[in-house]
């Protein structure tokens, strides 16, 4: 049987569908551990280490797909399948050894290791140490199944990683709900295990028995050049990892249910940036190496210019109605069981701020992508050394500041300040390139959506919607919005030229979608 998927129209089809499915498990995941668990220290400890372990991760597979596999491929057809395969069991020996040293330190003394990288109290992690034992036992399995991935991800085995995460999440939904009466949080800890256990097993299986693999091939030259990559990868992604780790460590530090808080809060406000923008960005990328190799760099500049613009035009009005409707939203997704009105009021604070992220995101989305196009590797490392350093210094120092909100307040900050210094550096590097049009459509936006998000949450003060049932109070509120926002567009568009962008976009769907018919 071959698993693998050799059309990227069919590839493309199918791992959007799986991701979707994926990211709805995700979401069942969150709400069955909600009313199961609430908000606590349990929970504070086990999403601190799934946020670290996470970081850990990236920059290994970070070195995976921006190094190991091209490499691994380009021997697999310059050199030979024997060459690639030596080449990579070096790297799966040399990995091993890395993760089993660290894992072993750590399980020496996990909770002296985890009082150094946290501001957990010694008291919290002692009463939690099994549990900190077992997440960090999911450690080496998790590293080794992402890198087996990665392999096998180069063999058009396109949809697994989607597919896997799927199982992943089933069984972690199933052990929650089966042992927690049992187990209590310690539940999620051995779902993972066995999730990652029965990956690596199945990523073996695929290797030896599809791919032939042989794991004794060794003989093979690595070169210098792949160990220079190597380090300027890690360089680049080091300050990301300081940004995604910095927010734990705060929130460590902060009362029971805090950590928890914010990982919901982070979790529905990536679900719109996870189903939209990651799939549009696939779709992007395509045109923007087309154009990148014909040289229309005139093109692929108007192409940046009106996606990013179109972004905004669509994505700032949807982020204003979740903020209208924040609180019903985690009320009715979270709002159950042991997860009380206070931290649900917490979660709803929290997401109401950090959803206005999701526009910046994107566009920064577009913008990656183009650097990638116009293999301009050299010239981000700069803006992903500067964009990791100022995320964390921004969210330090608005949480040092203000506590709580200021982790969604600093990272705010930091996507705008970012953007500005990205105005004025991208016409130096790309002088086809402005981004000064999408900011002021932004602005713009932004303008448009708070001054009707003003009248919209002024009418529910006054007509009480907050009194009425959460899914009654959301329809209302974003049927107001979204009817008021139509009214305003056809009197004053913020962006016109987005506007019409669109539309000639629906048009040719519809058309296409006509002839197949």
């Amino acid at each position: 049987m071959d698993l693998r998927i050799r059309s990227f129209r069919q590839a493309a089809f199918w791992s959007t569908a799986i991701n979707a499915f994926s990211q709805l498990l995700s979401l069942v995941f969150s709400m069955v551990m909600a009313a199961v668990f609430g908000a606590q220290e349990s929970t504070d400890v086990l999403y601190y280490c799934i946020g670290v372990f996470a970081s850990l991760s990236g920059m290994f597979q970070a070195v995976n797909v921006s190094v190991l596999v091209p490499e691994t491929m380009r021997r697999r057809h310059q050199i030979g399948e024997l060459d690639a395969m030596a080449f990579i069991n070096r790297f799966f020996a040399a990995f091993a050894l890395l993760i089993a040293g660290l894992t072993a330190w750590i399980l020496w003394n996990p909770a002296g290791t985890m009082t150094l990288i946290s501001r957990f109290s010694a008291e919290a992690l002692e009463r939690n140490s099994r549990l900190v034992f077992w997440l960090l036992a999911t450690l080496p399995l998790q590293m080794a199944a992402q890198l087996l991935l990665d392999v096998l991800v180069s063999y058009k085995f396109l949809t697994l990683p989607a597919a896997l995460s799927c199982v992943n999440r089933i069984l972690n939904v199933a052990f929650v709900w089966l042992f927690h009466r049992q187990l209590g949080v310690l539940s999620v800890a051995l779902g993972m295990l066995l999730g990652f256990g029965l990956q690596v097993l199945f990523n073996l299986y695929l290797l030896k028995h599809i791919i032939q693999w042989n794991p004794f091939a060794w003989k093979t030259r690595v070169g210098g050049s792949v160990y220079r990559n190597i380090v300027w990868t890690e360089i680049g992604t080091l300050a990301g990892t300081l940004a995604g780790y910095l927010p734990l460590f705060l929130f460590s530090g902060f009362s029971a249910g805090a950590l928890t808080a914010m990982n919901y809060a982070q979790k529905l406000s990536a679900v719109p940036t996870q189903l939209l923008t990651s799939q549009i960005s696939n779709v992007v990328g395509i045109k923007f190496n087309e154009l990148a190799a014909k040289r229309e760099l005139g093109d692929m500049a108007c192409s940046l210019d009106q996606l990013c613009r179109l972004l905004v035009f669509g994505l700032m009005p949807l982020a204003f109605g979740l903020m209208l409707v924040r609180h019903e939203v985690v009320d009715i997704l979270f709002g159950r069981g042991d997860f009380g009105p206070s931290v649900v009021a917490q979660v709803a604070t929290l997401f109401g701020v950090l959803i206005f992220v999701l526009p910046l995101v994107a566009m920064n989305t577009m913008v990656s992508r183009y650097f990638v196009a116009r293999q301009a590797i050299l010239q981000a490392l700069p803006f992903q050394l500067l964009g990791g350093l100022l995320n964390a210094g921004m969210v330090f120092l608005c949480v040092s500041r203000w506590g709580v909100i200021g982790y969604p307040v600093g990272t705010l900050f930091f996507w705008i300040l970012y953007f500005l210094i990205l105005a004025f550096a991208m016409p130096r590097l790309f002088p086809c390139v402005t981004l000064w049009p999408t900011l002021g459509s932004l602005a713009r936006t932004v303008g448009m959506g708070g001054a009707v998000a003003s009248v919209v949450w002024g009418i529910a003060q006054r007509m009480g919607f907050w009194a009425w049932s959460p899914w009654l109070s959301a329809f209302a509120s974003i049927f107001l919005f979204a009817g008021l926002y139509v009214a305003m567009l056809m009197v004053f568009s913020p962006d016109r030229d987005a506007l019409q962008y669109g539309l000639s976009i629906w048009r040719q769907f519809q058309r296409r979608k006509g002839e197949r018919r």
